[in-house]
């Protein structure tokens, strides 16, 4: 077989001899060229091969064709007349159309004729071409009436391909339009889910608090209800009795008589270094006088309707304290608000009753300042220790890190990173994954998922990294409630995303970006460069991200645009796939220092 590539003839070496000037039709050569060699298809033409002999003399032959989808074939019979003059014989193959026009040759290419002791007596010096016409027109006639019936063929085949082939895009592209609409619908509906079990609890909460307040009002109605009766009630008695009603003001600790036919209404201790105590309003009783003993052992004013009485009879008071000082422990959150107040004495410790403080990802352990041998007054504020402390991590602080600038510490080190907890992210564990990027000193990605958030809020990837709201939310929220020795030596370094613009319809392999905080990269993941060309490969301990307030594993996006149609995501077993920009999945949080 001989190949034309790019018009120049490969002729193999056992093919270069064509025979002796004794042979007649004893050989034949089969030439193969591409059908579109120079980007045009050239099948229809009808082909011939132009001779030069080694005396001069010039010939041509025609020759069979035969076309298949990618090729066409040609036959060379090697005839008699072709053979009389021993010697190099140059060749060409010649292409013209209907009319005669010649519309491609191929190079030149060379056979040999093998020379022979005697030369045949039978040569009669006949033209190969008019030979060929006479022994094989009725075969090229018929090869050619199969040629044209075998393209019909294949053009009808190929119609039928292509109608199929429009037919199967046609119906892909419904069926992706279809899936696309779903899945808006399915966001859409969740979205609103969300929203309408938010407004739900907000209207539950608002209720509760609204029966709350009115069952207090209630009871302080019912209250004020019963000390006003109580009241009356007593006023009536004391007004139908024959005995004398009056105070008592006591400064010292002691029993106390009001003496025959007389009692005490209302009693005021103020003894010396004693702590607070009594003095609300309530109580009653009936018709009759009521009279009772009352032990008091705190400074305060008493009431006997307080005790259901219309006074005391006997009074013993007996205040601990004398001089000894009282100071106050109040109890606050981290807002300052108090929670709890006490009254210890002098050199005592206070310990907080009130309901236990939570935070999420924290313990309470203690207060600051404690409340152990209190000499003065106090406000005590909460002591938290994190949850996710580990004694693997890195011991130093971030300030300590960030002067460094990380060099310290081996690919694969990690330290636990914090975050504000309004910002409705959780803390993470960032890792160690890349050296020297950039002009910077070292790369740290997280091992964890911060939160869900959507790459768009349209469903496109338009834009791709670059106009993306992701991108807008991490180097502007997300940055904000970074730890502040964090965020002041972060550097910002440039990053190669595969991107696609709908307006140029034109994909770019490295669009270059400037940025303080990044989610990877399908180059930085995987180390391939089906998409980006530019930038390193992370050494990430694992693509298998968690939430560690859960501990299970979720989707996380890539920066890679795939098409012109979805993002790139990293799938919750370590796999790769694609979505709408407008999907929420994981963010994997990358900087450098």
């Amino acid at each position: 077989m001989i190949e034309v590539i790019r018009r120049e003839m490969i002729i193999p070496r056992e093919e270069f001899n064509i025979g002796t000037n004794y042979d007649a039709n004893s050989e034949v050569r089969h030439f193969r060229i591409k059908r579109t060699p120079g980007g045009i298809d050239i099948s229809q033409l009808t082909f011939n091969l132009d001779m030069e002999y080694a005396n001069g003399k010039a010939d041509s032959v025609s020759l069979v064709k035969d076309v298949t989808e990618k090729w066409i074939n040609l036959t060379l019979t090697i005839f008699n007349s072709m053979l009389q003059v021993p010697g190099s014989v140059q060749i060409q193959l010649r292409a013209l159309d209907t009319d005669g026009a010649v519309k491609w040759t191929s190079y030149k290419g060379a056979f040999y004729v093998e020379d022979s002791i005697d030369t045949p007596a039978n040569y009669k010096e006949q033209l190969t071409e008019i030979e060929n016409i006479k022994t094989s027109e009725n075969e090229r006639v018929e090869a050619e009436k199969a040629r044209v019936a075998a393209e019909s063929a294949r053009v009808a085949a190929e119609n039928a391909r292509v109608a199929a082939e429009e037919a199967r895009e046609s119906t892909k592209a419904t069926r992706e339009q279809a899936e696309k609409a779903r899945n808006d619908a399915e966001a859409a509906r969740k979205e609103a889910e969300k929203a309408r079990v938010q407004a739900e609890e907000t209207r539950v909460s608002a209720e509760n608090e609204r029966k709350k307040a009115e069952a207090a009002r209630v009871e302080a109605e019912a209250s004020r209800v019963k000390a006003e009766e109580a009241r009356v009630q007593a006023e009536q008695n004391r007004e139908n009795q024959t005995v004398d009603a009056s105070p008592l003001y006591v400064t010292e600790n002691g029993t106390y008589d009001p003496g025959t036919g007389k009692y005490y209404s209302r009693v005021r201790v103020n003894v010396k270094g004693g702590s607070s105590g009594g003095g609300e309003s309530g109580g009653g009783s009936g018709e009759d006088v009521v009279l009772k003993s009352k032990t008091i052992t705190a400074n305060g004013t008493y009431y006997a309707f307080n005790d259901d009485a219309d006074g005391f009879d006997a009074v013993t008071v007996n205040v601990d304290g004398g001089a000894v000082a009282l100071h106050t422990v109040a109890f606050t959150n981290d807002d300052g608000e108090t929670l709890e107040s006490q009254q210890v004495r002098d050199g005592a410790s206070a310990v907080y009753t009130g309901t236990p403080l939570t935070k999420p990802y924290w313990w309470q352990y203690g207060w600051s300042p404690s409340p152990v041998q209190v000499r003065q007054d106090l406000v005590c504020k909460p002591l938290w220790q994190s949850k996710f402390n580990t004694t693997d991590e890195i011991q130093d602080s971030w300030a300590e890190i960030v002067a460094n600038k990380g060099a310290k510490y081996k690919i694969g080190d990690f330290k636990l990173l914090e975050f504000v907890e309004s910002s409705g992210c959780i803390p993470v564990f960032m890792e160690k994954v890349y050296e020297g990027e950039a002009g910077t000193t070292s790369t740290w990605v997280a091992r964890n998922i911060l939160a869900n958030q959507k790459m768009n809020d349209s469903s496109t990837p338009d834009g791709g990294w670059r106009k993306s709201k992701l991108r807008s939310w991490m180097n502007k929220d997300l940055a904000s409630v970074l730890p502040q020795e964090l965020r002041d030596g972060i550097k910002p370094v440039t990053k190669y995303s595969y991107a696609y613009d709908a307006s140029q319809d034109h994909y770019y392999s490295d669009d270059p970006t400037n940025d303080l905080l990044w989610v990877p990269s399908h180059m930085e993941i995987f180390g391939t460069s089906g998409y980006e060309t530019l930038g390193p490969v992370y050494a990430m301990s694992s693509k298998v991200k968690t939430f560690l307030s859960t501990g299970s594993s979720g989707n996380w996006w890539e920066r890679s645009v795939r098409d012109s149609g979805y993002f790139w995501y990293v799938r919750s077993s370590g796999s790769e796939y694609y979505n709408i920009a407008s999907f929420s999945y994981g963010v994997v949080l990358g900087f450098c220092l």
